[in-house]
């Protein structure tokens, strides 16, 4: 009998924490003397907490130019075949139905703009604006936002500067991550295999 209680706990257990949702709090900050992007992931009730901090400052000039150029060319290489062997289209359908399942919190992304220039910096302003505008109506469209999101872009008319800092929280559950994954992952491995099966046809 305490063994039968226990499997049922177990299940249930797993049942909750598989239904549980997953909280990611992510920031960027982009400016002339900080660069970085911080995330914390909350998961299994709270149970699980994780932060990172990633700083974009550090450049690595450890290589010669022969390596860069061989490194280039592999990564072009490497996006060539990726491109043939993700079925994009699938995979679109597939984040679509995740993220209409996933909801956001908060949104907030603001920046400031100068060029030194009054006109140009106006100009330029307005059009970081109209690109914010656009981005965060595709978002809205297939996210659903428990607030409105906020967004602006502020001219520094004296000034030379760019600084960009974003900021939001988004939830969704464990099982939909798990089913996405899993679909992305199949729908990936049939494209490999038609890729292989083209591939290993002769040309003439």
């Amino acid at each position: 009998m305490i063994w039968v209680l226990l499997i049922i706990g177990l299940i249930l257990l797993f049942i909750i924490m598989v239904f549980s949702k997953i909280r990611v709090d992510a920031g960027c900050v982009l400016n002339s003397t900080n660069r970085k992007i911080q995330f914390s992931i909350s998961a299994f009730l709270g149970l699980v907490r994780i932060h990172r901090e990633i700083e974009l400052n550090k450049k690595d000039g450890t290589r010669e130019p022969a390596e860069q150029g061989e490194s280039k060319a592999q990564s072009q290489k490497d996006i060539s075949n990726l491109w043939k062997r993700v079925p994009f289209e699938e995979a679109g359908s597939i984040i679509k139905k995740f993220l209409s399942r996933s909801s956001v919190n908060r949104l907030s992304w603001h920046s400031k703009i100068g060029t030194g220039d009054a006109a140009h910096t106006s100009v330029l302003s307005g059009a970081a604006y109209g690109i914010k505008s656009t981005v965060i109506g595709v978002l809205l469209k297939y996210i659903p936002f428990q607030n409105p999101p906020a967004y602006s872009v502020e001219p520094l008319y004296h000034y030379k500067a760019v600084n960009t800092e974003i900021s939001c929280i988004v939830e969704f559950r464990i099982v939909h991550a798990i089913f996405a994954g899993t679909m992305l992952v199949k729908s990936i491995g049939t494209r490999n295999l038609i890729f292989k099966q083209e591939s290993s046809i002769p040309q003439n």
